[in-house]
């Protein structure tokens, strides 16, 4: 008899091959952080510079201004100036220039403390913290107008109180030991108006606007500062003359 075919096996199952491994793809990156508040200018202000590029000579500058004022009381005393201003603008009361005079020391007073509290509402418009004193120190930018803007504030306020003691003096001894009463009043009175134009002018954005100011403030100080001069120069020269 024959014999059956023999029983072949299945095949064996095909795996199919592995696919390539890839890596995971990466986390989304962090979103970027917000951008940082940008500084306001309080208020807008577009800086002007005055640049100094030749030294003027201390010495010489300095004998100049003394000899001018000099010259300046010496025509107050010449053209009776302090009689003059009592009867045009006093009308020949020794009182009203008096009551001029006190008003315009008191007044002086009044100009440092507003220039004062300009130049605290300057450090927290232009962001300049205690105790620094310029922005430069307190890292800020210095090329900035808001460095310029806030430096023109404090400047008005130093200026001042670079003159305010000699004034003082000069006013003084002009009232109290010289008794050009008029004439200490009124120019006391123009030094503390022109004082305070100066700091508006050097505020405004426009640092030369600072000059009107400045011209009539320097003015009437040397006028009070000549008086003093021209009669110590009498002092000196009247006993050769004797």
């Amino acid at each position: 008899p024959s014999r059956p075919p023999p029983r072949r096996s299945p095949p064996p199952p095909t795996i199919p091959p592995h696919p390539p491994h890839t890596p995971p793809p990466p986390p989304p990156p962090p979103p970027p952080p917000p951008p940082p508040p940008q500084q306001q200018h309080h208020p807008p202000f577009t800086m002007s510079v005055v640049s100094i590029d030749v030294a003027p000579p201390a010495a010489f500058m300095s004998v100049l201004f003394s000899g001018v004022a000099t010259a300046i009381g010496f025509a107050v005393e010449r053209f009776k100036v302090n009689e003059m201003l009592t009867e045009v603008l006093l009308d020949g009361s020794a009182q009203k220039a008096t009551s001029l005079f006190y008003l315009s020391i008191f007044l002086s007073g009044v100009l440092n403390l507003y220039l004062g509290f300009r130049t605290a509402g300057a450090r927290a418009a232009y962001g300049v913290p205690l105790p620094f004193m310029y922005p430069c120190a307190a890292n800020k930018q210095c090329a900035s107008k808001d460095a310029a803007a806030y430096m023109s504030v404090v400047r008005g306020h130093e200026n001042y109180l670079e003159f305010l003691p000699l004034f003082l003096v000069f006013a003084c001894v002009n009232f109290f030991s010289l008794r050009l009463h008029a004439f200490a009043a009124v120019v006391s009175l123009v030094f503390v108006a022109s004082r305070l134009l100066y700091a508006l002018g050097y505020s405004s954005g426009k640092v030369n606007l600072r000059i009107p100011g400045f011209f009539f403030s320097v003015l009437s100080f040397w006028a009070l500062g000549g008086t003093l001069g021209w009669a110590a120069v009498k002092e000196v020269v009247a006993p050769f003359l004797a």
